[in-house]
């Protein structure tokens, strides 16, 4: 499953934030509801084309490139 980080408004974040992910990736809120810590099963990672990737797949992507 992807979710994707998003604003208090509703809009996707531009960039990764644990505020407004579903309770299920969740492990631990303050009182007030902020977010303390994610489950270990969460893996950040980015959307392109549909496809996911992993942030060390997206440095790999990102460095075979600047290495043509």
């Amino acid at each position: 499953m992807v979710y994707l980080s998003r604003n208090p408004n509703g809009h996707v974040a531009a960039f990764h934030t644990l505020e407004g992910l579903p309770d299920e990736v969740i492990a631990v809120r303050y009182t007030n509801g902020t977010v303390a810590k994610a489950k270990i099963t969460l893996i950040s990672g980015f959307l392109k084309g549909g496809t996911f990737y992993t942030r060390q797949e997206a440095a790999d992507q990102v460095d075979a490139r600047r290495n043509r």
